[in-house]
Parts: C-alpha cells; sequence; structure tokens
C-alpha cells in the first residue's frame, strides 16, 4: 500500500529498472543553461510568449489571482508566460514569486 491507501504492483521487469543506477561525476557535468533556446525543452528560457486557444475566437490563457481562465486578448503581463530552466516549469510574467 503506498501513502494513500492505494494498492500498489510492481512487475520483476519494473523492480529491476528501479534498482538500477546512473552515475554522474559532477566534475563531468556540464554547466546548466541560463538563455537561450533549451533543445532539451524545446523552449526558449525566459522569453515571453502567450498560450493561444485553438478555437476559432483565439483567447489566451491569462492568470488572475491564483485562477487561470481563458480571456480575449488585451496586452496584460498576465497573459504572457515564460518557460524557466531552473524550475522547468511555464510560469506566468505578471505574477512573481
Amino acid at each position: 500500500m503506498d501513502n494513500e491507501n492505494r494498492q500498489c504492483i510492481r512487475t520483476a521487469e519494473a523492480a529491476k529498472s528501479a534498482n538500477e543506477w546512473d552515475i554522474l561525476y559532477v566534475s563531468d557535468a556540464k554547466p546548466e543553461q541560463t538563455k537561450g533556446f533549451s533543445k532539451e525543452f524545446g523552449m526558449h528560457i525566459d522569453r515571453p510568449f502567450f498560450l493561444s486557444s485553438g478555437l476559432p475566437s483565439g483567447r489566451y490563457l491569462d492568470l488572475i489571482g491564483d485562477n487561470i481562465a481563458i480571456k480575449t486578448p488585451n496586452g496584460f503581463k498576465t497573459q504572457q508566460w515564460s518557460f524557466d530552466m531552473k524550475s522547468r516549469t511555464i510560469k506566468s510574467v505578471g505574477k512573481s514569486g
């Protein structure tokens, strides 16, 4: 059982792959990319963009408080998003933190 009381099933094949590790030496590590285009994630780092609906209205995702809504384009920073390489997430330009 897991921490939410759900039954966990694990196959022998999954158990084998779960016990395999890769060793990565710190001295061989490449410096983390902080700007430009990330080929790994297919995104420009810290470059603002809009998330547009594929519907005919072409509305944008907008951050209103802590909620996301689909709104008509208005030019506000709450409709701008960027890829944050440090956290590897898409964040709102209009909300700091």
